[in-house]
């Protein structure tokens, strides 16, 4: 559960970065890409890819992350499941 948004285990996780296409999937509440454990999805986002230069980007990963829960037929940007308020 992030800010309100709650993905179950199993939920796929995908972003495209400059034609970078990173993969995950939430498992036991925590998001999982490339084998690495991360706690939030900015933090996973500027993690999982690099700038021309070689670096890793400060990424705001509500707005890169599009996922697919168990439930879900089709790909939803994370952005979109946060609550109005």
């Amino acid at each position: 559960s992030w800010k309100g948004v709650v993905l179950p285990h199993g939920t796929e996780l995908r972003m495209d970065y400059r034609g970078q296409m990173v993969r995950g999937r939430v498992e036991q509440g925590k998001w999982m890409i490339e084998g690495k454990t991360y706690t939030s999805p900015s933090d996973a986002a500027g993690s999982s890819v690099v700038t021309k230069d070689g670096d890793h980007p400060s990424l705001n990963g509500w707005i890169y992350w599009e996922v697919k829960r168990p439930s879900d037929a089709t790909w939803r940007r994370l952005q979109s499941l946060k609550p109005r308020g």
